[in-house]
Parts: C-alpha cells; structure tokens; sequence
C-alpha cells in the first residue's frame, strides 16, 4: 500500500467490484430480478446487467441515487483513510453488502414510535461561519444562494442525534 499508482488501482478495483457485488446482492436480497430492478429504478434490464458486471466503471451518482431509491436505502459517498477501505475489505461478506429496506430498517421502527419527528436546525456557529466564508471569496448573489440552501435543510425531519460530523453534531433537534 505504500505504492500510489497501486493505491489507486485497489480502489478503483475495490470500487467497482464492490457497487456490482452490492447492486446484485441486494436485488437477490429483495427476490427481484434484473427486470423488476430495471422497472423499480427506470432503467433497461439490459443496463442492470451492466452494472453487476464487476469490470464496469462508469458509476454516476445519478445512476447510483436511482438505484438506491428503487431498493428504498440511503446512499453514501465519502472519502475516507485507506486503513478504513483496507479494514473493510478485509472484513467483507455478503451479509455487509445487504442493505435492507426503510420498512425493515430499525430507524423505520423507531420514527414508527414517535408521535412527533423532531425537526433539525443548523447550528449557527458552524453554518455562520461557512456563509461568511462563503460570502467573502464568492459574489453576493452565490453566497445568498448557499445561505439559502443551507436554510432550506432545517425543514428535514430526522431522529434526534443521528446527523454527526466527526465528534460534534452538525444537526440539533429543535
């Protein structure tokens, strides 16, 4: 690993042959077939077939938001250490590429529970900080537009504490 040039083939390798794995994983965890997949998510059967070919590469976040909306489950991408990606592989099995439904996740259990989903709110300290930043380097109009954005996520509803960044919340409830 102390190689890049092979660093950088382990994970575009791992990339691929992980989002194939995991798309054909889950839709055999579902019992559908590459059809009804192809139907859930608005594509052809024969571009499903693509995507679970482990040598394709050409993922867009698009394609892999529709796929993640079709199996009802959230989709991450993120950077991350190489000793993360390592621990992961080392560790990989098929029940870690299953991701089951928002019916049978436990968060659907929990909000199930509640008789009111908290509202979040953006701590202005950490969003303050990033608009003033933003408005200083951007023009006024870009920078409105990020404060706006940001704004706009305080209308999502989610679980108190799940929203994390690093050690500190991000999100608070209200």
């Amino acid at each position: 690993m102390r190689d890049k040039p092979y660093r950088d083939t382990f994970v575009a390798a791992h990339l691929s042959t992980n989002i194939a794995a995991q798309i054909q994983t889950i839709r055999e965890q579902r019992g559908w077939t590459k059809k009804q997949l192809a139907q859930e998510a608005g594509m052809s059967p024969s571009r499903i077939t693509v995507m679970e070919d482990p040598s394709y590469e050409k993922f867009t976040q698009t394609t892999l938001k529709r796929l993640a909306s079709a199996f009802d489950v959230a989709l991450i991408t993120r950077f991350i250490p190489f000793s993360d990606l390592v621990d992961w592989v080392a560790d990989l099995s098929p029940e870690k590429l299953q991701a089951p439904e928002y019916e049978k996740d436990s968060l659907s259990h929990t909000s199930a529970l509640s008789a009111k989903e908290p509202q979040i709110s953006l701590e202005t300290s950490t969003f303050a900080s990033t608009a003033a930043s933003t408005a200083a380097s951007t023009t006024a109009s870009a920078a409105a537009a990020s404060v706006q954005s940001m704004q706009s996520l305080s209308s999502i509803p989610i679980e108190a504490g799940i929203l994390r960044f690093g050690q500190q919340s991000v999100f608070q409830p209200v």
